[in-house]
């Protein structure tokens, strides 16, 4: 899909996200934030409702000017109406209590060559990340090394398959599939309608037959993946 120069988001989360940066350039320059996640995928695809912002930033960044600075922080923000931090640790924290839904302010290295798009969000510094940078921390970082996996994201995934299939390549290649053995064994142990049952289901799916098939697409996307790599390795 071709991206737009500018990202506009639904007005809740514009409500949330004009919150949460303007709490944040009180203490960082917006130019050095990226917007990712479900939100920015919803954003470009229209496949699905997000309720979560998720802003990213250099780890070194997010150390030095917030955790460094918490007690500052979390006074500024007592002066915002629009959440309390319920976690925190010198890689993020996470502000709840809206009713917009929930910001993840986080310090993350890129997974991909290329994180930033073109799009600045919703006439902000703020650029959005790329598809395939999403994805990518999605595969890795979410469900093949912490072994998490939730109905959106396998929906975001089978969606990709079929708006952005080179995104989704090149999310698969941004880091070595070291084991795929626990993935297996999550996404095998579902049962028949997983992903309605969940408590972070998908609303307001465009694409009933994509979410309704992503646990089995999945499945097959991995065991195929996992038997190329076998295959290399033996020769």
């Amino acid at each position: 899909m071709a991206a737009q120069e500018e990202l506009e988001l639904p007005g809740r989360l514009r409500g949330l996200f004009d919150n949460a940066t303007g709490l944040l350039a009180e203490f960082i320059d917006l130019d050095k934030v990226l917007l990712g996640g479900g939100t920015v995928l919803a954003a470009r695809w229209q496949h699905r409702q997000s309720f979560d912002i998720d802003l990213f930033m250099d780890p070194a960044v997010f150390e030095t000017a917030i955790f460094h600075k918490l007690t500052e922080f979390e006074d500024r923000l007592a002066k915002h109406p629009f959440g309390q931090i319920s976690s925190v640790g010198s890689t993020g924290c996470t502000i709840i209590g809206t009713p917009e839904g929930n910001v993840d302010i986080v310090g993350s290295r890129p997974a991909t060559g290329c994180s930033w798009s073109a799009e600045r969000v919703a006439g902000s510094p703020v650029h959005a990340e790329t598809t395939a940078e999403i994805l990518a921390k999605k595969l890795h970082r979410r469900m093949l090394e912490q072994g998490r996996v939730v109905p959106r994201d396998l929906y975001d995934i089978a969606v990709a398959r079929q708006v952005d299939p080179r995104a989704l390549e090149t999310a698969w290649a941004a880091e070595p599939i070291r084991s795929s053995g626990p993935l297996l064994a999550c996404l095998n142990s579902f049962g028949a309608r997983w992903m309605e049952r969940q408590n972070e289901p998908v609303i307001q799916a465009r694409y009933p037959r994509l979410e309704r098939n992503a646990v089995a697409a999945m499945l097959d996307d991995v065991r195929t993946r996992t038997a190329s790599i076998i295959e290399m390795r033996g020769r």
